[in-house]
């Protein structure tokens, strides 16, 4: 395989390859340098946008929770504070569950075959964006984990993350959606290391 890759590396090409290569490099940098135009873009445009709310209400903005539009007061500290709690206790799921998984599919604990297939799923899992994999969560797996959430809530209630009655959506959903949407690419990039490191 070395010896071929080194033939195609040493071989003779001609100018209409070049120019294609040359082609080709200029596009991707293009391409790319219009996915950081739009990030820088995004940025600014948040920047803005919000900039009235942090003259008008300072700082405290962030670190406040109260929203009561008849008083206009507003602040952004409750859905900071969640947003930084359901990531971390979903990443904290996630990557043992995902690094796992590679090992799982990379070594030999089972034949081959079952390897394949596994790791199949789990590349068709994380060529689903990500948006429709949560959506599926919300509208298909919350109503089966409804009666387990009531459980939990009623045994172990006196733990914050379990103290909200599950009537509808809560932390502990957010964080399983979180879990479907980031497993598979969590999975499949730990997997593409492990086989890197081996061939190694």
């Amino acid at each position: 395989m070395e010896e071929k890759l080194t033939l195609f590396k040493n071989r003779k090409r001609f100018g209409i390859e070049k120019n294609i290569d040359i082609i080709f490099k200029n596009t991707a940098l293009v391409l790319s340098s219009f996915v950081a135009i739009i990030l820088l873009g995004i940025i600014l445009v948040v920047f803005f946008q919000s900039f009235e709310s942090f003259s008008r209400y300072g700082l405290k903005f962030l670190v406040t929770s109260e929203w009561n539009p008849v008083k206009d007061e507003y602040g952004a500290f409750t859905a900071i504070y969640g947003t930084l709690v359901t990531s971390f206790l979903s990443l904290l799921i996630t990557i043992p569950l995902g690094v796992g998984t590679a090992i799982f599919i990379t070594e030999d604990f089972v034949p081959k075959v079952f390897r394949e297939i596994i790791g199949s799923f789990v590349e068709l899992l994380a060529a689903i964006p990500s948006v429709v994999l949560g959506l599926w969560a919300i509208f298909v797996m919350e109503p089966f984990f409804r009666a387990f959430f009531v459980f939990l809530h009623n045994f172990f209630g006196w733990i914050p993350l379990f103290s909200t009655e599950p009537t509808g959506r809560n932390s502990l959903l957010a964080i399983l959606i979180l879990v479907v949407m980031l497993l598979p690419i969590v999975t499949l990039l730990q997997g593409i290391h492990l086989i890197r490191f081996l061939k190694s």
